[in-house]
C-alpha cells in the first residue's frame, strides 16, 4: 500500500497533461493510458518484473543501437523462438525507431480528441 501512495503522491505533483515514467514496477500500482515495454532487439534475460509488466503493456518498443527496423524485428523473433519461458511476446504490437513519429502523432491526436470532447461536454453542460 505504501508504494501505491507514493506513486499517487508523485503523480499528484505533475502539472503537465501527461507524464512518462520509466520502470516496470510502476505498472503494479497505477493504471496507465499507454504502457510501452522496452526491449533490446537481440533479447537478453527477461527480469521477473518485466514478465509481470508485460501483461499490462500495450506494445513493445525494440531498441537497437545499430540495426535497421527489419533486422531488429528479426533479431527479436529469434530471441522469442529461443525462449524457454512461456511468454507470449508476439501478441503485442512491436515498434522500432521508425515507428516513433507515427506513434507520437497518434498519441497527440488522441489527446486532442479528448480535449475537444471535454470542451464540448463542458459547453453542453453549461446550457442545461
Amino acid at each position: 500500500m505504501g508504494r501505491l501512495l507514493e506513486a499517487n503522491e508523485a503523480l499528484s505533483r505533475v502539472e503537465a497533461d501527461g507524464v512518462i515514467v520509466e520502470g516496470n514496477s510502476f505498472l503494479e500500482y497505477v493504471t496507465t493510458d499507454l504502457a510501452i515495454m522496452c526491449a533490446r532487439s537481440e533479447g537478453r534475460t527477461t527480469k521477473a518484473s518485466a514478465r509481470k509488466a508485460l501483461a499490462r503493456s500495450d506494445l513493445i518498443y525494440l531498441s537497437s543501437l545499430d540495426a535497421t527496423a527489419a533486422y531488429a524485428k528479426e533479431q527479436f523473433e529469434e530471441f522469442c523462438t529461443g525462449l524457454s519461458l512461456s511468454l507470449d511476446l508476439r501478441s503485442l504490437p512491436i515498434i522500432t525507431d521508425e515507428d516513433l513519429p507515427s506513434l507520437l502523432l497518434r498519441i497527440y491526436r488522441r489527446d486532442q480528441a479528448r480535449t475537444i470532447g471535454s470542451l464540448q461536454f463542458q459547453k453542453s453542460s453549461h446550457h442545461n
